[in-house]
């Protein structure tokens, strides 16, 4: 069995490679949204708050429906 700090370690580094992959699948949704001339797109679940962040500080407008679990993102 793994001790706490490895497993701590361990949660810590999967969950900043959950936010990295996320930012960049977000990446591509607004990339493809703005090729097809939308100002808005979506990601079907609820996004990381550092992502959620990091996009209101580029200028996004970051919308949360928890009942639906849905992201709104728009430009």
């Amino acid at each position: 069995m793994i001790n706490a700090k490895v497993a701590r370690k361990n949660s810590e580094d999967n969950r900043q490679r959950r936010i990295t992959d996320e930012l960049s699948e977000i990446e591509y949704k607004i990339q493809n949204a703005v090729n097809i001339g939308l100002t808005t797109t979506y990601i079907d679940r609820i996004v990381f708050n550092e992502n959620k962040e990091k996009l209101e500080e580029l200028g996004y407008r970051v919308s949360i429906s928890k009942i639906d679990n849905v992201a709104t993102i728009s430009w």
